[in-house]
């Protein structure tokens, strides 16, 4: 294979891994622009209709529009659900853990793998959660799974708030009964 060909190509894949990275993070920004501003005029709609805000994310995250959903699908080519789960995630990040999402927005951390630990994080109180991001964001690197940055984060989660997790574990308990 001709050197200079094959060099050609390694950097044509490290721009586009680089590309991929910078084109997820900036859709969690516009996400997040768009559920900040989006609002339906009263004026422009029928009293059953009236826009209603809603907290679709964690504590701490602002409320939007109900209609946020139906707008952010098509946009997105996905169903109102999914429109609205990852606009639940893009607010977490960006909100409960500010840290990440500037890490994120600088390409340091995989934005999959950020929204990822939001959505586990969506629990947890504020504070809380603010620990547990902080002590994850020094480890997570050392990860090369997401599987094993969320493990991390999961051991974290247990430690900063054990109350949390001592309920998690007897509804757990619970939930694996027999009724009759």
């Amino acid at each position: 294979m001709d050197e200079a060909i094959a060099l050609e190509a390694a950097e044509g894949l490290r721009w586009c891994a680089r590309a991929e990275r910078e084109v997820r993070a900036r859709r969690v920004a516009w996400l997040c622009q768009l559920a900040e501003s989006y609002h339906v005029s009263q004026d422009d709609v029928v009293e059953a209709l009236v826009d209603v805000e809603r907290r679709i994310g964690g504590s701490g995250t602002p409320v939007v529009s109900q209609f946020l959903g139906l707008e952010v699908g098509p946009l997105m080519g996905c169903s109102e659900a999914a429109a609205l789960a990852a606009l639940a995630d893009a607010l977490d990040l960006k909100y409960r853990h500010p840290e990440l999402y500037a890490a994120v927005l600088g390409l340091e951390v995989e934005a999959f793998r950020a929204l990822a630990f939001a959505r586990k994080c969506r629990p947890l109180a504020e504070a809380a959660a603010a620990e547990v991001t902080r002590r994850w964001l020094r480890w997570q690197s050392r990860y090369a799974s997401l599987a094993g940055a969320l493990e991390l984060a999961e051991r974290i989660m247990i430690e900063v708030d054990a109350e949390w997790a001592a309920e998690q574990e007897r509804l757990a308990r619970e939930s694996r009964g027999v009724w009759l």
